[in-house]
């Protein structure tokens, strides 16, 4: 299946409607859960993606916006439109941020069905490649910490979409 047609299906997903654009969801990891979800905190000034106890504040609540004429799609929260989910472009490039929304490659994701199907993506990024993906790193302790690593079949990098009223 196109990525285009997983990022509307998630989209309809997430609304229950056609008119999936404004829908609001909770973006869940496999390894860490139904009651831990992506949620933005501080770090060291930066505002930066986080895994946390699921609360539904602002913070965690996700809306996908397809880009324009693309089959991409930016990752923005319900609390701050004018922020999207960023890789930082800083040598490793497997930093991620909330940054000032622009024509910026690292801002654009794709949703691509992930091997076991089940409403599970991978996200991938046009800044790092179809052979990155978001993942929850496997700390053996807060297993809180989200970066762009190697694709691969792990639990880690299996995201779901939960709506939100």
């Amino acid at each position: 299946m196109k990525a285009a047609a997983i990022a509307a299906l998630a989209l309809c997903a997430i609304a229950g409607t056609a008119s999936a654009q404004e829908a609001r969801a909770e973006l869940l990891s496999r390894f860490t859960g139904t009651s831990r979800c992506v949620d933005i905190a501080q770090e060291r000034g930066l505002p930066v993606p986080r895994m946390a106890d699921c609360s539904k504040a602002p913070t965690q609540a996700w809306v996908l916006r397809r880009e324009s004429g693309t089959p991409w799609d930016r990752l923005q929260t319900a609390d701050n439109t004018d922020l999207c989910l960023d890789v930082i472009a800083d040598g490793p490039n497997d930093r991620l941020w909330m940054g000032p929304c622009g024509n910026y490659g690292s801002q654009f994701w794709i949703l691509k069905p992930a091997s076991e199907g089940q409403g599970a993506v991978w996200l991938t990024n046009a800044f790092t490649g179809p052979q990155r993906c978001l993942e929850v790193i496997n700390d053996g302790a807060a297993n809180d910490t989200i970066r762009m690593k190697p694709c691969d079949v792990w639990s880690s990098q299996k995201w779901t979409f939960r709506p939100l009223p």
